[in-house]
């Protein structure tokens, strides 16, 4: 237990301490939302004005969802590497999915953050949202499903990306495709065939989805989501992509990095390497 808070607190730190990142991931979807508000429904009846406004303030949280995982979560690992964090944790006996349960648990918590946020904003904007308790805790449950299936790519890219500027922006470009191309940026109806099939099966537009059709209705969702078929669907691609972030993430970033640093820190005197490796965790 004192591992899985060690990891917590340590990420939750990097997000406090990176705040260009965090700042952007926190302002670029309210900044987008107040924009869209005051020009793509300017044409918006007064009466139907408070669902628009609260499907335009749920597709930015979706989005917010896939910064702080495809592009901050990823970040955090490459710094790790950096900084040798990854390195000193193989040497000691720390458990990798330890390790890797208090980084998912620690943007389950940051992610949720965002998203009241970003929803506190859609309200000052004028957005207003239904559903019971039922319906809330629903939400909830369909939030975790989307920062799962977000956070097996950000494993992936923090995997394979070894830069932390190469992830973020790499995280960033990710993010934007997957929010047009998934309907999270365009109406559901307005996407082509294929798309709408990736738009069910995507876990953060499934989501989106399923959260429109809780609180505002089948008109806002554009369609029925709350199926079956699509919440497995989803579910199980969510936890798919969750499964290929850990193996890779495991086998690049604690295993072959392991095997790097023991040919490189048996050159440096303990008592410098010590000191070394204390200074760049700092």
């Amino acid at each position: 237990m004192s591992q899985l808070t060690a990891t917590i607190m340590k990420t939750l730190k990097f997000f406090i301490r990176n705040r260009a990142l965090l700042l952007g991931i926190v302002i670029w979807p309210m900044a987008l939302l107040i924009l869209m508000v005051y020009t793509e429904l300017t044409a918006v009846s007064a009466s139907d004005m408070p669902l628009a406004v609260g499907g335009v303030t749920l597709s930015m949280v979706g989005f917010a969802l896939m910064l702080a995982c495809i592009m901050n979560l990823p970040g955090s690992i490459a710094r790790d590497r950096e900084i040798g964090l990854l390195v000193k944790l193989r040497s000691m006996p720390v458990s990798p999915w330890i390790d890797t349960l208090g980084r998912l648990l620690a943007y389950l918590v940051f992610a949720i953050v965002v998203a009241g946020l970003v929803t506190l904003v859609g309200l000052g904007l004028g957005a207003r949202f239904g559903g019971d308790a039922t319906a809330g805790v629903e939400v909830v449950g369909f939030l975790v499903m989307a920062v799962v299936g977000a956070a097996g790519i950000g494993l992936i890219l923090g995997s394979l990306i070894r830069s932390v500027q190469g992830v973020a922006f790499f995280g960033l470009a990710l993010a934007l495709i997957f929010a047009f191309v998934s309907g999270i940026f365009v109406p559901y109806s307005q996407l082509s065939a294929p798309l709408q099939s990736f738009s069910r099966a995507f876990p953060v537009s499934s989501a989106t989805s399923s959260i429109a059709y809780l609180l505002l209705g089948q008109d806002v969702a554009g369609y029925n989501p709350l199926t079956l078929g699509q919440i497995a669907t989803a579910t199980v691609v969510a936890l798919v992509l969750l499964a290929i972030g850990l193996v890779i993430y495991h086998r690049t970033s604690w295993r072959q990095e392991s095997g790097v640093s023991r040919a490189r820190i048996p050159s440096m005197p303990r008592g410098r390497r010590l000191r070394h490796t204390v200074e760049r965790a700092d």
